[in-house]
């Protein structure tokens, strides 16, 4: 079987194009510029099908959604969401709640909220995932075993 599918008006495609999946980066600031957050620091997630695409993307859409220059703004530690899922603390949590895990604190894992992130994601099913990985955390939280 090959990789490549002959189109009727002659054009070919590669069947193995990558398809988009979450990307999460760390994001800061470098001068004290009035953003959307309390912290220098926050979370956007991206979605593209490789970490090239996801780089280039943080690299056009920080500064111009933010409204700063680009010396302003930085990011780093892209990781994808098979990355995400391996690096989890908590492996039989669900499998997006690993998406926004960031941390370990009384023998708990701790996950990202609304607050501390930002989504840029396209896809639509992607979007949903993160939602619902983000309202199983306030439901979390509401039920007092905090994030």
């Amino acid at each position: 079987m090959g990789g490549e599918i002959r189109c009727r008006i002659g054009r070919t495609t590669d069947r193995r194009r990558a398809m988009n999946v979450i990307w999460r980066a760390v994001c800061f600031r470098y001068e004290r510029v009035e953003l959307l957050f309390s912290d220098d620091e926050w979370f956007v997630f991206v979605d593209a099908p490789d970490r090239e695409t996801a780089q280039a993307k943080l690299q056009i859409l920080l500064p111009a959604v933010l409204g700063v220059s680009a010396d302003e703004v930085e990011h780093f530690y892209p990781r994808n969401e098979a990355e995400l899922r391996r690096q989890a603390m908590c492996p039989d949590a669900s499998p997006d709640l690993a998406l926004l895990e960031c941390g370990w604190e009384n023998n708990q894992p701790q996950y990202l909220t609304r607050e501390e992130v930002l989504f840029w994601v396209s896809s639509p099913h992607l979007q949903q995932r993160l939602i619902a990985a983000l309202n199983a955390v306030s439901q979390e939280v509401a039920d007092g075993y905090g994030a």
